[in-house]
């Protein structure tokens, strides 16, 4: 979830194999840098979106991470179009992810959903598969908010 220019985990779920990657509830991360953030920041109101990117702080993470507010402006535009946002290295420069919406009962983004890898194993490719298991389970826990639509 958003708190003003940060993303708060919520909840995370534990992958299968050895590498895990480290996190908890209640950690933080910059949106910025995130495909979360960069989710959540797509579900914001276009005149509340433009008066953050004012004042958000962009610190460089990775040589990947933005840094320029109108490319910042472009990525969040794309993921609002596209209903997936990419963190390709930005963070952490071994770690790729991806973030859909959860909407709640009256259709808004309440949260996002994402999924984290090592950058050898999603590799764009295998970020395709991924998309859509993780759209799958977004429009299923959307609906357990209550979304009519499953999701969008």
């Amino acid at each position: 979830m958003r708190s003003k220019h940060e993303i708060i985990v919520v909840a995370r779920t534990a992958a299968t194999g050895l590498l895990q990657l480290a996190g908890h509830p209640g950690a933080t991360r910059p949106a910025h840098a995130t495909a979360i953030g960069k989710m959540l920041l797509a579900a914001m109101p276009p005149e509340d979106l433009d008066r953050l990117l004012q004042t958000l702080p962009l610190p460089a993470f990775t040589p990947n991470t933005l840094t320029d507010p109108a490319l910042l402006r472009r990525e969040i535009d794309t993921a609002r179009c596209t209903g997936i946002a990419h963190d390709n290295c930005e963070l952490d420069a071994d770690v790729r992810c991806i973030a859909v919406p959860v909407h709640d009962f009256a259709g808004r983004c309440a949260a996002a959903m994402g999924l984290s890898g090592p950058a050898w194993r999603l590799t764009p490719h295998a970020l395709k598969d991924k998309a859509r298991r993780l759209t799958t389970a977004a429009a299923e826990l959307s609906a357990q908010l209550g979304n009519p639509t499953r999701g969008r």
